[in-house]
């Protein structure tokens, strides 16, 4: 009985094709986290404002003390996305470039894998981003080969971050991020 209960599931309801996090108070993305350039002497500020179905990471960028990014990342935990072949996000952005960040390993200085969001001033948009568009970088410097299934099925942290290197205030509101 309990197989037959299986393979009817299976067919009348497909397991997910994706994978969502979704924003907003009570819903995914609790516990991400600021990571600024202050980890390094920098002095960018960034922060968080909940909605019912957003997040909003705004702050400033400063270029002293060696400073020039600020960023919103999800805590370390075992992300296998080697089924996927692309990224949707839904977000407003002004102010700042923001790229999508995807780390496989804790140290800061070994390459992670970043993509460049091409954003509008401050006007809601659906972006899709390849995961094989994602570049790996080591410390800012592009090392210029992608992301493989392999890497992809070895991320433990992802996130947005600040990523023109210019000294301004910024806001970008997210409402999610879908793998697919």
């Amino acid at each position: 009985m309990q197989i037959l209960i299986f393979l009817i599931m299976n067919i009348i309801v497909p397991p997910s094709t994706s994978l969502q996090i979704d924003f907003g108070k009570e819903k995914d993305g609790q516990d991400w986290r600021i990571v600024d350039d202050g980890v390094m002497g920098g002095l960018s500020k960034g922060y968080l404002d909940f909605t019912e179905n957003t997040v909003t990471f705004k702050g400033s960028v400063s270029l002293e003390n060696n400073g020039g990014f600020t960023s919103f990342r999800s805590p370390y935990q075992s992300f296998d996305l080697s089924a996927y072949e692309k990224i949707i996000i839904r977000l407003k952005a002004e102010g700042q470039q923001l790229a999508f960040t995807m780390s496989t390993d804790r140290r800061w200085y070994l390459p992670y894998f970043k993509k460049q969001i091409e954003v509008k001033n401050n006007e809601w948009e659906v972006i899709e981003l390849p995961l094989n568009e994602f570049k790996a970088y080591r410390v800012g410097q592009n090392l210029g080969y992608p992301l493989d299934k392999e890497n992809a099925a070895k991320v433990i942290r992802m996130g947005f971050i600040t990523d023109s290197k210019k000294a301004s205030s910024f806001e970008a509101t997210i409402d999610y991020v879908r793998f697919e």
